[in-house]
């Protein structure tokens, strides 16, 4: 991974990444405030060993005292935690404890080549660790007198008091939220990472030719405009910039020298394909081309329920049972040149319905002075797609942003060749703004069919 694909990561999933680390924040706070706070005070002993008084020999006195001292301090240094002093130190400053307890939170350390020993107390409030502190040293200074006995030249004095240290906390609460802070980057990338390599939901364009079997044409931007105005009335800007592309790229691809009919299609429902079929159609007849738009679905039709047109009348089922002519079921629009054919009453049997000779008939009339564009089934859930992909110039298939996979689109453009039609290309739909490199109109738009 590059440094310009880890920061390009981290601005798409810094929401998820912020989440991380403010739950691993709350829960260090969390295990802070539940955990008994400890104070822990430290003061430091200073052995000595006397020389006798009168000595005949100071240098050999000095000498041999200095070589006696390592070895009684490594001898006394359990002095200081023993219970005997715990006891002492409980009589000395009346403590509801017991000396086990005491002599427990006791710590005392020797580092070689000195005469100190620092001696930690723990307790409940940092004036009773200091208290106790300073106590198990006088308290020990006792018990080593009375183990050594009155002519003892080892002496424990008190030099440096707690009061002169600092009182160190535990849990320490700055600590614990900067691991949990640290812990949750950490996780939060790993999660990150995991969703990022394991995720087959395809983004933007560079996952679409990643997939591998169908070109981009387009793309078109997450929209408010569609959704509030409908598909017929046009949408901002951007939008209508993207649809003019799309409407470029289609009129320069496929093997044939003019796409008479077209079908629009995706993997699944909610991707958009309804919608991108309204605004591809919008788009051709801007250029003044006749254009018919096809409800090509017979089992769940949505079109006239997006572009607010009457689902009672006559349609594509009863027209190609021979029920009712065309000139019946054209629906004509406010888009000058734009007219619908809707799908009518739903039949028992959509495919064979699809299938019949009537299907192409119809297509090859319609497409003599119009650009047909079919509004099909989704390619995986029925055969519908396929048998109309068929009889078409191509196929367009609609990608919606982060919700189609690869292995749906492969497998729906599989499905387009094995029924002997021709993939197009594909548009991404609903895409954001940081997966399309410019601006999107902002919000959100309702459900696409």
């Amino acid at each position: 991974m590059t440094l310009d694909s880890f920061i390009s990561l981290t601005r798409r999933r810094v929401g998820v990444l912020m989440t991380v680390i403010a739950v691993c924040v709350l829960a260090a706070a969390v295990v802070v405030w539940v955990t008994p706070a400890t104070y822990t005070a430290s003061a430091v002993a200073y052995v000595r060993v006397n020389v006798p008084v009168g000595a005949q020999d100071d240098t050999e006195a000095h000498y041999a005292a200095t070589q006696m001292a390592p070895r009684k301090i490594t001898a006394i240094v359990p002095v200081f935690t023993s219970e005997a002093v715990g006891q002492r130190v409980v009589d000395a400053l009346g403590l509801d404890v017991t000396a086990a307890s005491v002599a427990q939170s006791l710590t005392a350390t020797h580092a070689d080549d000195t005469a100190t020993v620092s001696v930690s107390a723990t307790a409940a409030s940092a004036a009773q660790a200091r208290s106790v502190a300073d106590e198990a040293v006088l308290q020990a200074a006792q018990e080593v007198s009375e183990l050594e006995g009155e002519t003892s030249p080892v002496e424990v004095i008190l030099m440096t008091p707690s009061r002169l240290s600092g009182v160190t906390r535990s849990p320490n609460a700055w600590a614990y939220l900067g691991l949990g802070a640290l812990g949750g980057v950490v996780l939060g990338y790993l999660w990150i990472i995991f969703r990022e390599l394991s995720d087959r939901r395809l983004h933007g364009a560079k996952d679409v030719v990643a997939a591998g079997r169908a070109a981009p044409l387009g793309t078109i931007p997450l929209s408010r405009s569609i959704a509030q105005d409908g598909p017929l009335r046009g949408a901002d800007p951007n939008t209508e910039e993207e649809l003019r592309r799309l409407r470029t790229n289609l009129l320069h691809v496929g093997t044939k020298a003019d796409i008479r009919v077209l079908v629009v299609s995706s993997a699944r429902r909610q991707e958009g394909r309804t919608t991108v079929s309204v605004g591809v159609a919008r788009v051709m007849a801007a250029l003044g081309r006749r254009v018919v738009l096809v409800e090509g679905d017979l089992r769940a039709p949505s079109l006239a329920e997006v572009l607010g047109l009457s689902s009672d009348g006559p349609g594509l089922s009863q027209l190609l049972e021979g029920t009712v002519s065309l000139e019946e079921v054209l629906v004509s629009t406010s888009t000058p040149g734009l007219e619908i054919l809707p799908a009518g009453a739903t039949p028992s049997n959509p495919s064979e319905l699809l299938a019949c000779a009537a299907m192409p008939a119809l297509l090859r009339r319609l497409s003599t002075a119009h650009t047909v564009i079919i509004d099909s089934p989704p390619l995986l859930q029925f055969t519908d797609g396929a048998i109309l992909a068929e009889q078409a110039d191509g196929v367009l298939m609609v990608v919606r942003s982060a919700r189609t996979t690869g292995d749906d689109l492969n497998d729906a453009a599989l499905a387009v060749e094995q029924g002997g039609g021709e993939v197009l290309g594909t548009v991404l739909n609903r895409a954001l703004a940081s997966r399309r490199g410019r601006r999107p109109a902002a919000g959100q738009g309702r459900p696409q069919p």
